[in-house]
């Protein structure tokens, strides 16, 4: 092999030079536990984010109920009104009007991200039991190597 240094390359084995500064018995193990460590992680997040896009949800849907609620209470205040329309029924129309567009955004922004935070928690939990239930470890040992094996139901 000319021009191409393999592992037993003098600058290979010099300190410093290696791309794995870790020792060699851990290299094997490590790269096969990564897996496991990058699901449990991710998992973790997804499942935080979920709960996280839940309760924003929530508080959306709350003001979207209340801003729901005002446009109702503008509604009836207005039908119960006889006579001509004065500046403060005008200005009561025009209340109930944005109280109903912000109650269609924030009900649907909420329902929007109860959905999201549902998905994402439910991504979740499928990402940690593909961790749980991986378990493989391979460490290499003189001569060979050792393989570890295991699985949860």
């Amino acid at each position: 092999m000319l021009g191409r240094r393999g592992p037993s390359s003098p600058a290979h084995d010099r300190p410093g030079k290696r791309p794995d500064a870790r020792p060699r018995s851990e290299r094997g193990r490590l790269s096969v536990e990564t897996e496991a460590g990058r699901l449990e992680r991710r998992s973790r997040v997804e499942r935080w984010s979920g709960i996280a896009a839940l309760a924003l949800g929530a508080v959306s849907l709350g003001l979207g109920t209340k801003y729901g609620l005002d446009a109702r209470a503008a509604a009836a205040d207005l039908s119960e009104h006889e006579g001509p329309w004065t500046d403060d029924i005008l200005a009561r129309e025009a209340d109930g009007r944005s109280a109903q567009s912000r109650m269609i955004v924030f009900t649907g922004a909420g329902g929007a991200a109860i959905l999201a935070g549902a998905a994402l928690f439910l991504l979740g939990r499928h990402h940690d039991s593909r961790a749980d239930r991986m378990h493989l470890e391979i460490t290499p040992a003189a001569g060979g190597a050792a393989v570890s094996i295991g699985a949860r139901f």
